[in-house]
Protein backbone atom coordinates (compact mmCIF):
# COMPACT_ATOMS: atom_id res chain seq x y z
CA UNK A 1 0.00 0.00 0.00
CA UNK A 2 1.45 3.15 -1.19
CA UNK A 3 0.77 6.46 0.62
CA UNK A 4 1.12 10.07 0.15
CA UNK A 5 3.48 11.70 2.45
CA UNK A 6 3.44 15.87 2.24
CA UNK A 7 6.66 17.53 4.01
CA UNK A 8 5.40 20.68 4.41
CA UNK A 9 8.00 23.48 4.62
CA UNK A 10 8.63 26.52 7.21
CA UNK A 11 6.81 29.60 5.60
CA UNK A 12 8.88 32.73 5.80
CA UNK A 13 8.35 36.45 5.17
CA UNK A 14 4.83 35.88 4.15
CA UNK A 15 5.88 33.46 1.49
CA UNK A 16 4.11 29.29 2.04
CA UNK A 17 6.13 26.51 2.74
CA UNK A 18 6.69 24.76 -0.05
CA UNK A 19 5.04 21.22 -0.17
CA UNK A 20 6.56 18.10 -1.56
CA UNK A 21 4.12 14.86 -2.26
CA UNK A 22 6.01 11.89 -2.33
CA UNK A 23 5.22 7.78 -1.69
CA UNK A 24 5.15 6.53 1.96
CA UNK A 25 5.10 2.87 2.89
CA UNK A 26 3.64 2.44 5.98
CA UNK A 27 4.97 0.43 8.93
CA UNK A 28 3.16 -2.51 10.38
CA UNK A 29 3.45 -0.15 13.50
CA UNK A 30 1.42 2.53 11.73
CA UNK A 31 -1.17 0.55 10.75
CA UNK A 32 -1.38 -0.72 13.52
CA UNK A 33 -2.25 2.62 15.45
CA UNK A 34 -4.74 3.76 13.08
CA UNK A 35 -6.48 0.90 13.46
CA UNK A 36 -6.23 1.58 17.12
CA UNK A 37 -7.76 5.31 16.42
CA UNK A 38 -10.31 3.94 13.47
CA UNK A 39 -11.53 1.75 17.00
CA UNK A 40 -11.92 4.64 19.22
CA UNK A 41 -13.70 6.22 16.07
CA UNK A 42 -16.11 3.63 16.05
CA UNK A 43 -16.62 3.23 20.00
CA UNK A 44 -17.48 7.68 19.25
CA UNK A 45 -20.07 6.65 16.53
CA UNK A 46 -21.55 4.16 18.73
CA UNK A 47 -22.49 6.39 21.55
CA UNK A 48 -24.15 8.52 19.03
CA UNK A 49 -20.97 11.14 18.47
CA UNK A 50 -18.62 11.75 15.68
CA UNK A 51 -16.77 8.58 14.24
CA UNK A 52 -13.18 10.17 14.75
CA UNK A 53 -10.74 9.15 16.98
CA UNK A 54 -6.86 9.92 17.23
CA UNK A 55 -3.77 8.08 18.85
CA UNK A 56 -0.81 10.22 19.93
CA UNK A 57 2.92 8.78 20.64
CA UNK A 58 4.75 10.86 23.10
CA UNK A 59 8.59 10.62 22.85
CA UNK A 60 8.88 7.71 25.56
CA UNK A 61 7.17 5.59 22.78
CA UNK A 62 3.55 5.86 25.37
CA UNK A 63 0.53 5.57 23.58
CA UNK A 64 -2.71 7.33 24.19
CA UNK A 65 -6.03 7.27 22.53
CA UNK A 66 -8.98 9.34 22.54
CA UNK A 67 -12.28 9.33 20.71
CA UNK A 68 -14.19 12.62 19.63
CA UNK A 69 -17.28 13.61 22.72
CA UNK A 70 -18.03 16.56 21.46
CA UNK A 71 -21.94 15.87 21.15
CA UNK A 72 -21.99 13.63 24.09
CA UNK A 73 -20.46 15.75 26.32
CA UNK A 74 -21.97 19.34 24.92
CA UNK A 75 -18.35 20.46 24.34
CA UNK A 76 -16.72 22.42 21.73
CA UNK A 77 -13.44 21.48 22.53
CA UNK A 78 -14.09 17.29 22.64
CA UNK A 79 -12.13 16.31 19.63
CA UNK A 80 -10.31 13.51 19.82
CA UNK A 81 -7.22 15.19 18.93
CA UNK A 82 -7.40 18.11 21.44
CA UNK A 83 -8.23 15.65 24.08
CA UNK A 84 -4.87 14.07 23.33
CA UNK A 85 -2.48 17.18 23.36
CA UNK A 86 -4.35 17.96 26.89
CA UNK A 87 -3.51 14.63 28.06
CA UNK A 88 0.00 14.85 26.87
CA UNK A 89 1.37 18.74 27.52
CA UNK A 90 1.55 17.92 31.32
CA UNK A 91 4.28 15.12 30.52
CA UNK A 92 5.99 17.18 27.02
CA UNK A 93 5.15 20.46 27.65
CA UNK A 94 4.39 22.87 24.62
CA UNK A 95 6.61 21.37 22.49
CA UNK A 96 4.68 18.11 20.83
CA UNK A 97 8.03 17.88 18.46
CA UNK A 98 9.14 14.27 19.62
CA UNK A 99 4.99 13.32 18.92
CA UNK A 100 3.62 11.49 16.26
CA UNK A 101 -0.25 11.54 16.10
CA UNK A 102 -2.86 9.72 13.97
CA UNK A 103 -6.52 10.67 13.27
CA UNK A 104 -9.29 8.78 11.69
CA UNK A 105 -10.38 12.42 9.74
CA UNK A 106 -8.60 15.61 8.34
CA UNK A 107 -8.36 17.75 11.59
CA UNK A 108 -10.51 20.63 11.68
CA UNK A 109 -9.23 23.80 11.92
CA UNK A 110 -9.54 24.39 16.13
CA UNK A 111 -7.41 20.77 16.28
CA UNK A 112 -5.00 21.94 13.20
CA UNK A 113 -3.97 25.26 15.21
CA UNK A 114 -2.35 23.47 18.10
CA UNK A 115 -0.57 20.86 16.22
CA UNK A 116 1.10 23.78 14.00
CA UNK A 117 1.99 25.40 17.08
CA UNK A 118 2.90 22.72 19.49
CA UNK A 119 5.47 21.95 16.44
CA UNK A 120 3.98 17.73 15.80
CA UNK A 121 7.04 16.17 13.60
CA UNK A 122 4.25 13.56 11.87
CA UNK A 123 0.69 13.28 11.31
CA UNK A 124 -1.34 10.30 9.55
CA UNK A 125 -4.36 10.97 8.29
CA UNK A 126 -6.70 8.13 7.17
CA UNK A 127 -9.31 10.38 5.20
CA UNK A 128 -8.92 13.68 3.95
CA UNK A 129 -11.84 15.97 3.60
CA UNK A 130 -11.90 15.12 -0.19
CA UNK A 131 -11.71 11.50 0.62
CA UNK A 132 -15.14 11.78 1.99
CA UNK A 133 -17.16 14.62 0.96
CA UNK A 134 -20.24 14.30 2.35
CA UNK A 135 -18.64 13.39 5.81
CA UNK A 136 -18.68 17.67 6.02
CA UNK A 137 -19.36 20.76 4.33
CA UNK A 138 -16.33 22.70 4.64
CA UNK A 139 -13.85 23.57 2.65
CA UNK A 140 -10.19 21.23 3.71
CA UNK A 141 -8.01 23.60 6.32
CA UNK A 142 -5.46 21.92 7.22
CA UNK A 143 -3.18 22.74 3.83
CA UNK A 144 -3.78 25.87 4.10
CA UNK A 145 -2.81 25.81 7.82
CA UNK A 146 0.24 23.97 7.59
CA UNK A 147 1.77 25.68 4.29
CA UNK A 148 1.53 28.60 6.18
CA UNK A 149 3.47 27.73 9.31
CA UNK A 150 6.56 28.94 10.46
CA UNK A 151 7.09 25.08 11.33
CA UNK A 152 8.02 21.90 9.88
CA UNK A 153 5.33 19.09 9.20
CA UNK A 154 5.33 15.53 7.90
CA UNK A 155 1.74 14.39 6.87
CA UNK A 156 0.91 11.38 5.68
CA UNK A 157 -2.65 10.40 3.93
CA UNK A 158 -4.88 7.44 2.89
CA UNK A 159 -3.17 5.29 5.87
CA UNK A 160 -6.68 2.72 6.17
CA UNK A 161 -8.81 5.07 4.53
CA UNK A 162 -10.81 1.57 2.49
CA UNK A 163 -11.38 1.43 6.98
CA UNK A 164 -12.04 5.25 7.37
CA UNK A 165 -14.43 5.04 4.21
CA UNK A 166 -16.63 2.30 5.75
CA UNK A 167 -17.03 3.95 9.08
CA UNK A 168 -17.92 7.36 7.61
CA UNK A 169 -20.79 5.65 5.82
CA UNK A 170 -21.41 3.49 8.31
CA UNK A 171 -21.99 6.00 10.85
CA UNK A 172 -25.17 7.82 12.04
CA UNK A 173 -25.38 11.24 11.51
CA UNK A 174 -27.93 11.84 13.77
CA UNK A 175 -26.54 15.31 15.17
CA UNK A 176 -26.62 17.02 11.61
CA UNK A 177 -30.94 16.87 11.86
CA UNK A 178 -31.20 16.99 7.38
CA UNK A 179 -32.10 14.03 5.31
CA UNK A 180 -29.12 14.81 2.72
CA UNK A 181 -26.33 13.47 4.40
CA UNK A 182 -28.79 10.37 5.44
CA UNK A 183 -28.97 9.69 1.50
CA UNK A 184 -25.86 10.03 0.81
CA UNK A 185 -24.84 7.42 3.10
CA UNK A 186 -28.04 4.91 2.26
CA UNK A 187 -26.62 5.30 -1.52
CA UNK A 188 -23.04 4.34 -0.16
CA UNK A 189 -21.49 7.42 -1.03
Amino acid sequence: MSLELHNYSKASNGAPGVIEVRPYEPTESDVQMMGLAISAAAMAARAGDSPIGAVLIDPDKEVYVEETREFRDGNLFGHAELALIRRVQPKVGRDLGGCTMYSVAEPCYGCCYPIDKGGLKRLYVAALRSDVDFFTRKEPEMPSIFANSRRRLEVVSGLLLPEARKLFTSANRRHWGDNVDEDLVKEGA
